[in-house]
């Protein structure tokens, strides 16, 4: 049996490489590739991403809180849009 590298025909990247290309091709930029530590937008946003959604669906704030937190998600969203060259919202929407 061949490794799964090995698998695809001759001049075809293997399934799997071809899927992670797109974003892959961003990951320098975006993770703040050659800035200083801690300087990461990618995570940075995924993280106040992940804040967001936390609070937009916590019940014991005032629905006013939560609409903020929603807009929140929105922005992040959108900045990750931006940052992973679509990536993230196709991935958001299953394809």
């Amino acid at each position: 049996m061949r490794p799964p590298s090995a698998a695809a025909a001759p001049g075809r990247s293997p399934r799997g490489a071809r899927a992670r290309q797109p974003f892959g091709r961003y990951l320098p930029v975006a993770a703040g590739a050659g800035a200083e530590p801690g300087d990461q937008p990618v995570l940075a946003a995924l993280f106040a991403w992940q804040r967001a959604l936390v609070k937009a669906a916590d019940t014991s704030l005032l629905p006013n809180e939560r609409t903020l937190a929603e807009l929140d998600a929105l922005e992040a969203e959108a900045t990750l849009d931006v940052l992973t060259g679509g990536w993230f919202s196709k991935r958001r929407r299953g394809k």
